[in-house]
């Protein structure tokens, strides 16, 4: 018995993964374990029998291995992401599959590629910091910010010799308002352009740019994971009020009505101007994304979308809303 067909690197661990086994005995019953992303211990077994060949598809095994959340970086620079991709292999007695990594995505990945629609000139507003993934090429890797406006200013970031894997570029406003600071530039408001370029190897570069606008004045910033399993992010602006509901279970007892639980949750409506297709397609991401978050004042918050569409609203300023709401409710005491 041979396994005649493996997943290809870097592909999407959504809808399936798929092993294939050839020359078995449809008498016999052939065990196949599922190994975790050392490649050495089984988190799961297939049992198969009755025919000379298979196919497995291994995917819920491999999914309930990743752990995609947003980065949290102050600074400027390359980092190797961990939970995003995982190592896929199965064993059947003797009989051992290489070792493949799997993305957390719908879509497949190649090595040197990066992993985001995000369309340029993408606003950026001052106090978020952007994450741009990559698949490493297993070789050298540096990067360059440079804004642009009234003035320049250039710095590189940290070169790093990457092995294998998901790594991310982090792109830290705050971190940059404090270069500018040292430097003895001003402040980030005096550029109107944001440009980052990735340096992969010889001959792999990427260039992105974002447009750089003031702080929002009630700015919610958003993130999701994209179909590449990595995580986007955007700044929304919130309108008008938050609505809170409240969900009270009563009983009737010989004092009254008293309050055996009291639920609450509170729905946000987020607003962007529209834009290009290409734009409207990346914000589409957003409301189909299975996880999303908002950053709070103690980190970012996971959140349900409650949009099945882009709602735009006005003509003459086209503007797009999505409502969302905490995944988890507040749970009120109760006496």
């Amino acid at each position: 018995m041979i396994i005649s067909k493996t997943p290809i690197a870097y592909q999407g661990a959504y809808p399936e993964v798929i092993y294939q086994l050839e020359g078995a005995d449809p008498d016999t019953v052939v065990e196949v374990e599922i190994l975790d992303t050392s490649g050495i211990n089984p988190i799961g077994r297939k049992r198969v029998s009755g025919y000379d060949m298979y196919e497995l598809n291994v995917a819920t095994y491999i999914q309930r291995q990743f752990d995609v959340t947003p980065i949290v970086k102050d600074s400027c620079g390359i980092y190797q992401v961990s939970g995003r991709v995982v190592n896929a292999g199965i064993r059947c007695g003797e009989l051992v599959s290489s070792i493949v990594p799997i993305t957390s995505g719908i879509v497949g990945a190649s090595v040197g590629s990066v992993l985001t629609d995000k369309p340029n000139g993408t606003k950026m507003v001052a106090g978020d910091v952007e994450e741009i993934a990559f698949i490493a090429p297993g070789e050298h890797v540096s990067g360059q910010i440079k804004l642009v406006g009234n003035d320049m200013y250039v710095f590189d970031l940290d070169p790093m010799d990457c092995g294998s894997g998901m790594y991310v570029a982090i792109v830290s406003t705050p971190d940059i308002e404090n270069r500018l600071k040292t430097a003895g530039k001003g402040p980030i408001s005096m550029f109107h352009t944001l440009q980052l370029t990735l340096q992969m190897g010889a001959d792999n570069a990427w260039t992105h740019s974002w447009q750089l606008v003031n702080k929002l004045r009630q700015g919610v910033r958003v993130c999701w994971v994209n179909r590449f399993g990595a995580v986007d992010g955007f700044t929304f602006d919130r309108i008008g009020t938050e609505s809170v509901s409240v969900e009270k279970q009563r009983i009737y007892s010989g004092i009254g009505y008293e309050v055996t639980e009291s639920l609450a949750e509170t729905e946000i409506v987020l607003t962007a101007e529209s834009g290009t297709t290409a734009y409207m397609k990346w914000m589409g991401g957003l409301i189909a994304s299975p996880r999303v978050w908002i950053q709070g004042d103690d980190g970012y918050v996971p959140v349900d979308v409650l949009s099945d569409t882009w709602d735009v609203r006005s003509v003459d300023l086209p503007v797009c809303q999505i409502r969302v709401r905490p995944c988890q409710k507040i749970v009120y005491q109760h006496f």
